[in-house]
């Protein structure tokens, strides 16, 4: 049985999706109004899917698979819809927001994942914070030295790609001008 909370998500996406194809099919499709409105679906789509699932967080009574142990809090929502938005706007906007977004989605994943692993690991929490703790000390920024190098190797790959297409804007803002300049020359 769907709860309020469901039919809400489900109506506000199918009233999304209407409002897509009415897009899509009256007005001229550009890629800035499709991809928000796009986008939306995704977003309340998604919604409307995580509220089914947690039965809008109602806990019925004798229901064996809810726990007395509260999640702990998490950053990494926060940093996934970031990512997200991120991936939302480079696809309309440059490729290094894109890979910003991508990087940002792909963190989110691995963390969020380790940490709910690692909280069910056992009872004791300290055992499994030391889970944790092997299992991502060397993939995550724990010195200052290892995470300079990554700084410095993100900025190194935003500036080769800013430069490459500075690049092209010149080598075209050239050819433009070579090409109207050999045009003024056979018109004297």
């Amino acid at each position: 049985m769907l709860n309020n909370g469901s039919k809400f998500f489900i109506g506000l996406t199918a009233l999304t999706a209407v409002s897509f194809g009415v897009y899509m099919l009256l007005i001229h499709p550009s890629a800035l109004g499709a991809t928000a409105l796009f986008g939306l679906v995704a977003a309340t789509a998604f919604l409307a899917t995580m509220v089914v699932f947690t039965r809008d967080g109602d806990i019925e009574l004798g229901d064996s698979s809810a726990t007395t142990e509260q999640p702990t809090a998490s950053m990494w929502p926060l940093i996934g819809a970031a990512g997200a938005a991120l991936l939302l706007v480079g696809t309309i906007t440059t490729p290094i927001v894109t890979l910003f977004g991508i990087i940002f989605l792909l963190a989110t994943f691995v963390e969020w994942a380790v940490q709910s692993w690692s909280e069910r690991a056992s009872s004791d929490s300290a055992y499994n914070a030391t889970l944790r703790k092997r299992l991502m000390n060397p993939i995550e920024f724990s010195s200052s030295r290892s995470s300079w190098s990554w700084r410095h190797h993100l900025f190194v790959l935003a500036h080769h790609v800013g430069h490459r297409q500075e690049r092209r804007r010149r080598d075209l803002h050239r050819a433009v001008h070579a090409d109207i300049a050999g045009r003024c020359v056979v018109r004297l």
